[in-house]
């Protein structure tokens, strides 16, 4: 997994946006929502590096997933908002994983 960075540097009202976003899509849906959602960069746009809204990948405990295309709607629209303040691009290849529930997997 050497060829993978995780961003982790994404503005916190950003990355919330995305997240109720993310909620609401699923809820919208009516799909169950994932622990997770993991985003990747594509550089099939003509003005660069941007947040795929395809071929995402849903975290559901230990089992993955593709998810829907989120093309038109506001999970798109978040993406762009966090695309357009910092340009995904570099080395290793970055993703975007963002929590949407709370990890239970520590012990108190």
């Amino acid at each position: 997994m050497s060829d993978i960075r995780v961003v982790e540097l994404v503005h916190d009202p950003l990355r919330e946006d995305l997240r109720d976003a993310v909620r609401e899509w699923f809820e919208w849906e009516h799909k169950p929502l994932p622990d997770a959602v993991t985003f990747y960069v594509t550089g099939d746009y003509d003005d660069g590096p941007a947040w795929d809204t395809y071929g995402a990948t849903l975290h559901y405990g230990d089992r993955t997933e593709g998810a829907d295309d989120f093309e038109r709607t506001s999970v798109a629209d978040a993406l762009v908002e966090i695309s357009e303040d910092e340009r995904p691009f570099g080395t290793p290849r970055p993703v975007l994983h963002l929590r949407l529930k709370a990890d239970t997997s520590t012990a108190a």
